[in-house]
């Protein structure tokens, strides 16, 4: 069975692969887990999956872009 970790640590060697634009998409991914009530999966798929998207949201938002302009985006959100 593949662990939690060790997806995580996967992920961050590819990232460290990836131009800026493909990291940025990965990244964006964390907006909508920042919008997903995660409350209401609990019911619905038990706690571990819970703590799994808790983890992969805060994986995201550490995911640091080398190309500083992409870092500041968020305050140019409605341009992007």
């Amino acid at each position: 069975m593949i662990s939690e970790k060790s997806i995580f640590k996967q992920l961050s060697y590819e990232l460290t692969q990836m131009s800026d634009e493909e990291t940025i998409q990965i990244k964006k991914m964390k907006y909508v887990l920042l919008f997903i009530d995660i409350g209401i999966l609990y019911p619905l798929t038990g706690q571990c999956l819970k703590t799994i998207l808790l983890n992969m949201k805060d994986f995201l938002i550490k995911i640091h872009i080398n190309t500083s302009e992409y870092e500041y985006a968020y305050l140019f959100k409605n341009v992007l």
